[in-house]
């Protein structure tokens, strides 16, 4: 009989955890975080693992000087960073600077010891050909690129569902 009962008194000693079927818990936003020379950049998308076909899907990367020291990052042009959107077969089907213009002068952006930037973007879902994205698994892909400093994050992967 007390064999019987062993698992329920062990079980009743063990902590208790969220007793949500894995199917129902929120999913954790895709987030990757990478720390290269004295920086920190973290590159997240908002809406989830499966975001609402009717949400826009937000990128952002967090750009941190982790060091003692002021950094100066430089670019050759305006662009400092890009976001690309790949279908499952690895077809690019949008890219956040396709189409954009940008100014040929030179930057600069001077990050403080503990200082930060964030840079920004919104994928509405649609191809840069302007047809809404069909069902199925994408990975995203962001580009940091200063001279010097230039990094690539991720693939993070979403699922666009209904």
């Amino acid at each position: 009989m007390l064999l019987l009962l062993l698992p329920l008194i062990i079980g009743s000693c063990l902590p208790q955890t969220d007793k949500k079927p894995r199917s129902k818990r929120p999913l954790a936003p895709p987030v990757a975080i990478e720390h290269y020379r004295d920086l920190e950049i973290v590159f997240a998308i908002s809406g989830g693992w499966k975001p609402d076909r009717r949400q826009e899907v937000g990128f952002k990367l967090v750009i941190r000087n982790t060091s003692d020291k002021t950094i100066e990052l430089k670019w050759p042009s305006a662009k400092t960073h890009d976001f690309i959107v790949r279908n499952a077969n690895g077809k690019i089907v949008w890219r956040w600077s396709k189409d954009k213009a940008f100014a040929q002068a030179s930057k600069t952006k001077t990050l403080k010891s503990g200082s930060k930037m964030v840079i920004k973007s919104i994928w509405d879902q649609k191809t840069n050909a302007g047809k809404t994205a069909p069902r199925g698994k994408y990975t995203i892909q962001a580009e940091f690129i200063p001279v010097g400093y230039s990094k690539k994050l991720g693939p993070l992967g979403i699922q666009l569902v209904k």
